[in-house]
């Protein structure tokens, strides 16, 4: 068997995630501890007592998402220590990192709270979830529209059914009736901000600025990376993947592609909801996956993993 971890990213946030894990474990409220302590904000709070509408500001969105996904984390490792591999979608790559070693808590918290703060400044824009239709026609029906001088391009490929489209409004717009006409649903993201397209070109070079100062390692474990659905293991390349992440898009489908002929037969799914389970559907592979969101996850996924 050979297994791979992966995280979710923005958008999987919830009231109340990892809370059972923190109330029973002590590994988790460490986690919470130390991000309250790093952060000098109680992060903890705003994750168990805060609103939706507060959870969902992206500066503490994403340090609350990493928090909890590494809550659960630890108590899974604590009960079962595998993976051979990890991946993780968009923020959820920092998760990764520090699930091979690479990168600490305690550097990642503040790295991807101003991530945070950066994705959002400069030009707006809007984004869409197209689902069912051909990945060559979406990148073509993109492709026209831009030339008119508007612009939007496909900035998530998460799925073989799922591609998110990204860009300025306008260019948005003029492409959703485009690929409704394919046979294509299209369903408009509640974003404003243009993420994962050269429109955040200030916020890559911000992010950069700030990874110069953060001490990233080799991985101890393989890590797959968004931008080129494969390994990277030096430490100054994973910065500038990192870099260019936030305006490059994310291939997740071909990430899991290449995991999946790389000879991997188990992914366990560790963070809120199951988005990525989701994603993994109807792939030509024989595989399982497992999802550790809360107790009785984990629990179910022990019990199958035989530990």
């Amino acid at each position: 068997m050979k297994t791979a971890i992966i995280f979710p990213g923005q958008g999987v946030q919830e009231v109340g995630m990892a809370k059972d894990f923190v109330d029973n474990f002590q590994e988790a409220k460490d986690v919470f501890d130390l991000a309250n302590e790093t952060l000098n904000r109680d992060i903890y709070k705003l994750v168990m007592e805060g609103t939706i509408d507060d959870l969902n500001i992206t500066r503490n969105t994403q340090p609350a998402i990493i928090s909890a996904e590494i809550a659960m984390l630890k108590v899974f490792l604590k009960h079962k220590v595998i993976g051979d591999v990890t991946a993780g979608l968009s923020l959820g790559e920092y998760s990764s990192l520090i699930f091979s070693g690479a990168l600490k808590l305690e550097d990642a918290l503040p790295l991807v709270e101003k991530r945070g703060e950066l994705m959002l400044q400069g030009q707006k824009g809007k984004m869409a979830a197209v689902i069912g239709a051909d990945r060559q026609k979406v990148i073509d029906i993109c492709r026209i529209v831009s030339i008119t001088g508007d612009f939007v391009v496909p900035a998530n490929f998460n799925s073989m059914a799922q591609i998110v489209i990204s860009g300025d409004a306008k260019g948005v717009e003029k492409a959703i009736p485009k690929l409704e006409e394919i046979g294509a649903r299209v369903v408009p993201l509640n974003l404003s901000s243009p993420f994962h397209t050269k429109l955040l070109k200030s916020a890559s070079i911000g992010l950069g600025e700030l990874l110069k100062d953060v001490e990233i390692k080799k991985p101890e474990i393989p890590v797959y990376f968004n931008t080129i659905a494969g390994i990277e293991e030096n430490p100054e390349l994973i910065k500038e993947l990192l870099t260019k992440q936030v305006m490059k898009p994310v291939l997740w489908v071909d990430t899991m592609i290449k995991m999946l002929e790389s000879g991997v037969d188990t992914f366990i799914e560790i963070g809120p909801g199951k988005t990525l389970a989701g994603f993994l559907k109807r792939m030509p592979y024989e595989y399982k996956v497992y999802n550790v969101n809360n107790l009785t996850t984990l629990e179910k996924t022990l019990t199958s993993l035989g530990g």
